[in-house]
């Protein structure tokens, strides 16, 4: 038997360490692993020794039903260099950094040179072993200083490709070379002189060229409205929510704003503000979530007030609560404020989100606000002193690290799940308040990139993304058919009425909840269900998705406190809802509409794919979205892809375009849609063309392109020209409009009703290649200019790419 007052004689005499020295440290780490080796080994050795082990552990983990027995470890605990706690305190309690509100994830200090070195030898090794050739960056506004990190990383990037270069030289060397070229290269004998040699290299390029790029490197930065990336940054551009928004946005019918807000607010009996929203939310999120951030950026300006007479009299709570609201009314994820001072634009959005601040808040001093600008803006007003600038820039890059982590929560993690009109709009870096953009915006966004970023990713799915491009390019289409959306929400909600249960005297699913699950079924509807399994695997999909989605609006329930009797009321609800029995007066009216937006949504999804491939950039496809993919935001988007069964479809397309002409296939392929066959073709053929013709789409101009006639709104159109080659790219949009029979296709005089794209640039008789069909369109006379009419262009194929002869 062991005895307690064994354990008590142990722990007193357990070692205290306080040594601060690094290399102590270490020393100490190296003993503690050879100590549990050895005590492993003996254990292993003896019976006995393993028996009092296990018997010191059994009363240190106390009795149940006995609280004094837990008293010994808590002692133990107590002499930790850490604090056990329950997980819910971090949100107002916690002294170190976290991934959002992650507490397992603890960020690091990257801008500490031996952190950065440390945690990024393996990418660097990558790097150097040619294995790696770009870099894509997450969530870069959480860092202390994103420009300094990114010339960090541009400038090790640099040194471990010219290391690999080295390698493979010595490599060759050692074999059969020249004593000549062993002697040129002697200086690289050496490690420190050849690491040497190649920074001083680095360093007088950027000397002579300060925008030089030696390695791709992409950061996801989230832009808001007309933000602009940091032009600091030595990176070639932004992950490509930009062009997600921007290309996604001409899908939608920017005319039926305003019945959209109606028939929203009339079935939610309720009217929404989205910027309010936004800054209810971010306050929310910054007093459950994060409060303890916010606390420890109080504490640090509370410190700094009292460094002057004029404003140590400012209270912690005033202080906190000005913060709060200037950060809830922060327009953008982040600003940049460093050492080296504010540029106009930061100077601009600080004095934006204090100015609401003030004006929302008249119970909090002015004087309060006008100190914390003099803080931002190293206004005279407000001058430390010397001795404390440092304290001073240290406050302002936690708070710029704080902003961007509470905009992300609170928009795109709340109120994405809250203001529902149509969530088609509701994605990363996007404005659903905005319904829609202009066909001039779209291009004008292109042009801007072709010019300042020419190679910066585009993408229309993501990881992050809330909804797949495919399910986008669905709910896109109810834009365009309003009445007939009010017409089916309004017998939906008597139909469904017997459906929802009563909890605590509320009906579930509520109105704006119901809302959100109709799109969400419409825009994930699979083309083809093959048996009830797959039914059953679909519903659980929409199960799964709605309790996240009810969960991050934080309305009915969340993650931190679930209403689990409400989410049971609301699993009822779907399974009611899409019960596949025959008396399903729901899914029988539901199915009319759901089929129309199936098939409109395809040829969207076509449209948008072509733009992305085409448009200038890079474009960037997710994992999946080669064939038709309507998967919601994650964990939904992280099922494993069957990229053999693509692989198959791949090679069986390849041989049919040998077997039959191309017009045929492009045909036979539009018939049959429904299998996604037509987007892994349209893929297969474009990217197939960019890489024959990469000067084209890398550097060619971007010239946007006229269409006249009856259906010119329904058109995309714009071409890409270097020196003589020249191809133009026309994409349709607005099928409904196109054909309100939406079992007929795209294609014909009986569509297009003679509509023509004006080519500027072509002389009559000029002769086009269709990449998809191989079919010559002739460019015909219009007045002073020539036309490509579109009947010609649409007869067997819904997008075209035209290739000059």
């Amino acid at each position: 038997m062991i005895e307690l007052e064994s354990i008590i004689t142990a722990l007193e005499h357990l070692p205290v360490y306080t040594e601060t020295d690094g290399e102590k440290k270490s020393e100490r780490n190296r003993e503690k692993e050879i100590i549990k080796k050895r005590l492993q080994a003996l254990s292993d050795a003896s019976a006995d020794l393993e028996d009092f082990i296990r018997g010191n552990v059994r009363i240190l983990n106390g009795i149940k039903g006995n609280p004094s027995s837990f008293d010994l470890l808590d002692e133990l605990l107590g002499m930790q260099p850490y604090r056990l706690s329950y997980w819910r305190v971090a949100t107002e309690e916690i002294n170190y950094r976290r991934f959002f509100d992650i507490n397992d994830l603890a960020a690091i200090r990257t801008e500490v040179p031996v952190v950065f070195e440390k945690t990024h030898s393996l990418i660097f090794r990558f790097i150097r072993e040619g294995e790696v050739t770009g870099l894509r960056v997450d969530h870069p506004d959480g860092l202390y200083n994103p420009s300094e990190y990114f010339q960090w990383l541009q400038r090790n990037s640099f040194l471990n490709m010219r290391l690999g270069y080295t390698e493979r030289v010595r490599e060759v060397m050692s074999s059969d070379i020249s004593k000549q070229i062993k002697e040129d290269m002697h200086i690289y004998s050496e490690q420190d002189a050849i690491n040497s040699e190649i920074l001083k290299l680095y360093d007088e390029i950027i000397a002579d060229n300060a925008t030089y790029k030696p390695f791709y490197i992409v950061g996801e930065k989230i832009l808001i409205r007309d933000e602009r990336m940091p032009e600091d940054w030595p990176i070639f551009s932004t992950t490509g929510y930009v062009f997600l928004n921007t290309v996604n946005g001409i899908f939608v019918k920017t005319e039926n704003a305003r019945s959209f807000d109606e028939i929203y607010a009339r079935f939610i009996r309720a009217k929404m503000d989205f910027q309010d929203l936004v800054y209810e939310n971010k306050k929310l999120i910054m007093q459950v979530a994060m409060s303890s951030e916010l606390n420890t950026l109080g504490h640090y300006l509370n410190v700094l007030s009292e460094k002057n007479r004029h404003t140590r009299d400012f209270t912690l709570n005033s202080l906190t609560a000005a913060i709060i609201e200037v950060v809830a009314f922060f327009p953008v994820y982040r600003t940049y404020i460093n050492p080296s001072g504010v540029n106009d634009r930061d100077r601009h959005y600080i004095e934006l989100a204090i100015s609401k601040a003030q004006r929302k808040n008249p119970a909090i001093s002015a004087a309060v606000f006008d100190f914390l600008k003099d803080v931002f803006l190293f206004n005279g007003a407000w001058n430390p002193g010397t001795d404390h600038k440092n304290e001073r820039m240290d406050f302002i890059m936690r708070f710029q690290q704080i902003t961007g982590p509470v905009m992300a929560k609170g928009l795109e993690d709340t109120v994405f799940y809250v203001y529902n009109r149509l969530l088609s709009l509701n994605e990363v870096g996007g404005s659903p308040d905005r319904f829609g953009i202009s066909l001039d915006t779209f291009h004008g966004k292109n042009i801007e990139r072709i010019k300042f970023w020419p190679n910066a990713l585009i993408t229309t799915s993501t990881h992050d993304t809330k909804r797949s491009e495919d399910v986008r390019a669905r709910i896109n289409v109810l834009s365009e058919i309003p009445d007939e959306w009010r017409e089916c929400l309004s017998r939906w909600g008597r139909i469904n009425k017997k459906n929802k249960l009563l909890v605590d005297g509320q009906r579930v699913p509520d109105r704006n909840e119901e809302y959100l699950i109709y799109q969400t079924i419409i825009g994930t509807w699979p083309p083809e269900i093959g048996d009830e399994t797959e039914y059953d695997d679909f519903k659980k999909r929409i199960k799964d998705y709605v309790l996240k989605a009810v969960r991050e609006a934080k309305l009915n329930s969340s993650w931190i406190n679930p209403n689990t009797i409400y989410e049971e009321a609301l699993t009822i609800f779907i399974d009611r809802l899409m019960n596949n029995a025959p008396g399903n007066q729901f899914l029988k009216t539901f199915q009319v509409l759901r089929d129309k937006i199936i098939h409109y949504g395809m040829y969207n999804s076509l449209s948008q794919t072509l733009l992305k491939i085409t448009s200038p950039g890079v474009p960037d496809f997710y994992q999946g979205t080669e064939l038709w993919n309507f998967r919601l935001v994650d964990p939904d988007n992280r099922q494993p892809v069957d990229y053999c069964g693509s692989a198959a479809q791949l090679e069986e397309l390849m041989v049919l375009e040998s077997e039959k002409p191309l017009y045929r296939l492009a045909r036979d392929l539009t018939l049959q849609k429904e299998d996604g066959k037509i987007k892994l073709y349209l893929i297969h053929k474009a990217l197939n063309y960019r890489n024959k013709n990469k000067e084209l789409f890398e550097r060619g101009e971007y010239l946007p392109l006229e269409v006249m006639g009856k259906k010119a709104k329904n058109v995309c159109a714009f071409a890409r020209r270097i020196g003589n080659t020249r191809t133009t790219i026309i994409v349709p949009r607005f099928f409904t409009e196109l054909i309100p029979e939406y079992k007929s296709l795209p294609l014909g005089e009986t569509v297009w009703e003679g509509t023509f794209v004006i080519m500027p640039i072509a002389e009559p008789g000029a002769k086009y290649r269709n990449v998809f069909t191989d079919e010559i369109v002739i460019a015909r006379d219009y007045k002073e200019a020539t036309a490509l009419y579109l009947p010609d262009v649409f007869a067997n194929f819904p997008v075209a790419v035209l290739e000059r002869l």
